[in-house]
């Protein structure tokens, strides 16, 4: 029983005791009668009254079991609401975590990023200075070997030159020796013999053979002359070529070395972005350098082939 319908028996018994005891006693006139008569409808108005009020009590009643079910039910949809905030107040919790987490480990790799390019702008510029020094060295050495092909060349000549000349000096002095022996012996003959015919013959003889020995050595010396002008013309080509396959040098080194940057970059970001290990790491800068090496033996190849051909 609740305060309300415990407060309205209480005002029904309160009155029920009223009533009873404002009841007079019983007298036989008529008057009285109709007092008892007057008493008994309000008596009978009070207690219809009464039985409305009790059954607005009992309305109240079932209205209040009513509102307490929805209140238990409220009460439990709110309990079930504060343990979701609970778990989300946790969930939240949780990510806010993470979250912190994942920045901590978002600075520690721009710290690690901003370490690669530094190491990638000192490994470039390195790569510059050995680029430049590598084609510096190239080029000096492949000048070298052009500038002793042309030394070789140009002893090589100057020895046939001398046995050219070494050849000419013992023809006439193998010719100057008979001649004045003929002459020699023309005179003794003229002027034992006394007799024309045989110094002529020997004399013609003579003059015959020393045109024969002059024709080969003007041949000779014509022959070491265009051999001598060929050397020249080709050292002088040699020079022009050297000339214009310099650049043409420097060019294809520089390019060996833009193209060896651009694949180290690209293995470098290759690894920050797929996180290689260091065995494959090191797999990959090796399988980088056995293919640079190969195609910096085939360019060299192909340049050497198109730079001179001697």
């Amino acid at each position: 029983m609740t305060v309300a319908q415990a407060r309205a028996h209480s005002q029904i018994d309160q009155f029920q005791g009223k009533v009873l005891r404002e009841r007079p006693p019983i007298i036989s006139s008529s008057r009285e009668e109709s007092m008892i008569d007057k008493y008994m409808d309000q008596n009978a108005l009070l207690w219809k009254r009464i039985e409305s009020y009790q059954q607005k009590i009992e309305d109240l009643n079932q209205t209040n079991n009513d509102l307490q079910k929805q209140y238990r039910v409220h009460a439990k949809r709110l309990d079930n609401y504060n343990q979701q905030n609970l778990d989300l107040k946790q969930q939240y919790d949780t990510l806010t975590k993470e979250s912190r987490k994942r920045s901590d480990q978002g600075r520690g790799l721009s710290s690690q990023l901003v370490m690669l390019q530094f190491a990638n702008s000192n490994l470039s510029s390195t790569l510059d200075q050995a680029g430049t020094s590598i084609s510096y060295i190239h080029t000096n050495n492949r000048k070298q070997q052009i500038m002793e092909v042309v030394k070789n060349r140009q002893t090589i000549m100057d020895v046939k030159q001398k046995r050219l000349v070494k050849q000419q000096n013992s023809l006439l002095d193998s010719i100057i020796p008979q001649d004045c022996n003929e002459k020699m012996n023309y005179e003794q003959f003229h002027s034992q013999q006394g007799s024309m015919d045989h110094s002529d013959r020997n004399i013609a003889d003579g003059t015959i053979h020393l045109n024969r020995m002059c024709k080969i050595i003007s041949q000779q010396h014509q022959e070491s002359s265009a051999a001598w002008y060929a050397a020249t013309i080709n050292s002088k080509r040699n020079d022009i070529k050297l000339k214009h396959a310099l650049p043409k040098v420097s060019k294809v080194i520089n390019k060996k070395r833009k193209n060896s940057q651009k694949r180290r970059l690209s293995s470098l970001t290759i690894i920050s972005q797929n996180k290689l290990s260091p065995k494959e790491e090191k797999e990959c800068n090796n399988r980088e350098e056995r293919k640079f090496e190969i195609e910096d033996g085939s360019e060299d190849s192909d340049d050497d082939d198109n730079i001179l051909v001697f």
